[in-house]
């Protein structure tokens, strides 16, 4: 499986589905100032929960927070190779007949390089909502909240900022065939 995993996301010749490209500058367009209670499932700001979140994790400003950031790449130490080797060490399931679609994890990266407000969406293959079976979704998501060294972002006056991450998992029979960013 872990190669498999590799292969896929490092496949210079496969181009990402049209559809998460389609769907994420749409997202994006649409909803880049909307809140979370506007959109539940948006790319837009994902709004404290008291909740599900932690209210000591420090934004230096909610109403400056970047947006998904598509120039710097992953901001993590190791970059995308680093995500998918931990996940395909990590994600130890067995396979799931019809568990294939899309999981998507939005979260937020402070000045501090620490990590909260996870907000997860499931899709089937036609991005269409649908809940994947818990043991699934439930280990994609503790794997992420668990994932660390991400690194905090430096704008161009040399300020700390935070910034909104997403994680995107493509599913297949239960199995993660590949991740984006």
């Amino acid at each position: 499986m872990k190669t498999e995993i590799l292969l896929t996301v490092f496949n210079a010749g496969r181009p990402y589905p049209l559809i998460f490209i389609m769907v994420f500058f749409l997202n994006i367009g649409l909803f880049s100032q909307t809140t979370e209670s506007d959109y539940p499932y948006n790319v837009g700001d994902i709004a404290f929960d008291s909740t599900r979140d932690n209210p000591a994790f420090e934004v230096i400003d909610e109403k400056q927070v970047l947006p998904y950031n598509t120039k710097c790449g992953m901001m993590i130490e190791g970059e995308r190779y680093r995500v998918v080797e931990y996940f395909s060490t990590n994600f130890k399931l067995k396979p799931i007949k019809g568990e294939t679609g899309y999981i998507v994890i939005r979260f937020l990266v402070n000045h501090k390089g620490e990590t909260d407000r996870y907000r997860m969406c499931e899709m089937d293959e036609n991005t269409q909502l649908r809940t994947f079976d818990k043991s699934i979704s439930d280990k994609i998501f503790d794997l992420t909240k668990k994932l660390s060294g991400w690194k905090p972002v430096v704008d161009k006056n040399s300020r700390l900022r935070d910034y909104y991450q997403y994680l995107v998992f493509k599913m297949k029979d239960g199995l993660i065939e590949y991740i984006l960013p």
